[in-house]
C-alpha cells in the first residue's frame, strides 16, 4: 500500500509542477505586456524592486499613456467622427437664404415697377 500511495503523491507533485510552470510562463507574458516588451524572454529577477523605483513624472506618464494606448486611439477617432457629425448636422440645419429686390422707373410711361425674390436652400454638406 505504501508503494501505491507514493506513486499517487509523485504523480500529484508532477501535476503541480506542470501547473506551476504554466502559471510562471503566463505571469511572465503578462509582465512582458505590462512593461511593453512582448518578446521578452524569461530571466532571473534579482534585487529589491522597492529600492530601485524612480518617481514617475506625471506629465511624462500621461503623455506616454495618451500616445501609446491601443484603447484610446479608437476612442479619439470616435470623438472626431462625432464632432464631424455634429458639424454636418448644424450645416444641414442652417439654410442658405437669398433675397433680391429691384426698383425700376420707366420714363416713357412715367411708371415705377418694383420686384422682389426670396429663396432658401438647405446646405447638403
Amino acid at each position: 500500500m505504501d508503494v501505491l500511495q507514493t506513486r499517487v503523491e509523485a504523480n500529484s507533485a508532477r501535476l503541480q509542477q506542470v501547473g506551476a510552470r504554466k502559471s510562471h510562463a503566463a505571469a511572465w507574458r503578462q509582465l512582458a505586456a505590462v512593461v511593453g516588451v512582448p518578446d521578452m524572454e524569461p530571466a532571473a529577477i534579482e534585487g529589491q524592486l522597492e529600492d530601485e523605483l524612480p518617481e514617475p513624472a506625471w506629465s511624462d506618464s500621461v503623455a506616454k499613456l495618451l500616445n501609446g494606448s491601443p484603447q484610446l486611439a479608437p476612442a479619439l477617432a470616435g470623438i472626431e467622427r462625432a464632432k464631424a457629425a455634429v458639424a454636418a448636422a448644424w450645416a444641414q440645419r442652417t439654410p442658405n437664404v437669398e433675397a433680391l429686390a429691384a426698383l425700376r422707373y420707366n420714363d416713357g410711361s412715367d411708371s415705377t415697377n418694383a420686384s422682389r425674390k426670396a429663396s432658401s436652400a438647405t446646405c447638403s454638406c
